[in-house]
């Protein structure tokens, strides 16, 4: 190391539960820049703790409690390093990405940066690895009391102000979570666990979006148009959560059987409280598409 190199070390964590398929991948990609991988088991049943132990994984146990921020904070209090690299157990960073980390985190030292986001890309497996969708999420962030995961479901890290985010392209993260094989299953365990969590908790219009989502991933259109009903008329939920619902209205009517005049009323609703959201106008054009409006 030369005269005024930083000194890192680096926490890599995951949650799983029955991970048998993905884990191998997660511990190959993040093997390369961490100095320790932190695995937190909820009960699995197959090979995911032999696994990790073979790979030299620090493995601890984890009684699930319904809450995906628990298990998260859970390996957070296990962790030693500087930084915490936390992909979830479907996910992983290419290899461009992995020669990068590093060198990137010794960048920020000294700079008022708490955590970094960078392109998350949701690929289906079993279509020769299609690209679905792009999106930018964390998942690298300091050590800090001050940043726990919040949410049973859905989770998100707290305590982190918009200027302490850093937004990188030079790293990237895959995940094969919404591969054809995996969305209904995934989407069926998501329902489970927001009912258990309106028993415990009561009904939160919060969460209506969530099971909004839910509902329409497991193709049940009409539920979902009703939540999505729900949340756009609560107009105390935050603007993206109601900005989706429109979005999700107008599909659930053209995948439900409804009438095009019903998908084009609902995004013109939608349009009148949100002119500038360019998904709604995409939508509208599938929907003249659809009925041979060209």
């Amino acid at each position: 190391m030369e005269e005024g190199d930083v000194m890192l070390y680096l926490s890599a964590c995951v949650i799983v539960k029955n991970e048998e398929k993905n884990l191998p991948c997660w511990l190959a990609s993040v093997r390369s820049f961490a100095d320790e991988m932190i695995v937190v088991d909820t009960g699995s049943s197959d090979n995911s703790k032999a696994i990790a132990q073979a790979a030299g994984a620090k493995v601890f146990d984890f009684k699930w409690i319904n809450d995906f921020a628990a298990a998260k904070n859970f390996a957070i209090s296990k962790a030693r390093g500087h930084w915490i690299v936390f992909p979830d157990a479907d996910e992983y960073f290419d290899e461009a990405s992995q020669q990068r980390i590093t060198a990137l985190l010794k960048e920020l030292e000294g700079k008022n940066v708490l955590g970094v986001t960078c392109p998350l890309i949701n690929i289906d497996q079993d279509d020769n690895n299609r690209v679905m969708e792009a999106i930018v999420q964390l998942r690298i962030f300091r050590n800090l009391p001050q940043l726990r995961y919040q949410g049973y479901i859905h989770e998100v890290l707290a305590g982190l102000a918009p200027r302490s985010i850093y937004l990188t392209r030079e790293l990237t993260v895959y995940h094969t979570g919404y591969s054809s094989c995996q969305q209904m299953k995934k989407f069926t365990r998501n329902l489970s666990m927001l009912e258990v969590g309106r028993q415990q908790h009561g009904d939160d219009p919060r969460e209506w979006h969530f099971f909004m989502d839910t509902y329409y991933g497991l193709r049940d259109y009409e539920q979902a148009l009703a939540y999505a009903k729900k949340t756009i008329a609560d107009k105390a939920l935050p603007r993206h959560d109601r900005k989706n619902a429109w979005e999700t209205w107008a599909s659930c009517c053209l995948k439900g059987g409804h009438t095009l005049r019903e998908a084009l009323e609902a995004l013109e609703g939608g349009l009148q409280e949100f002119p500038k959201f360019y998904r709604l106008k995409a939508m509208e054009g599938l929907c003249f598409f659809e009925g041979h409006l060209y």
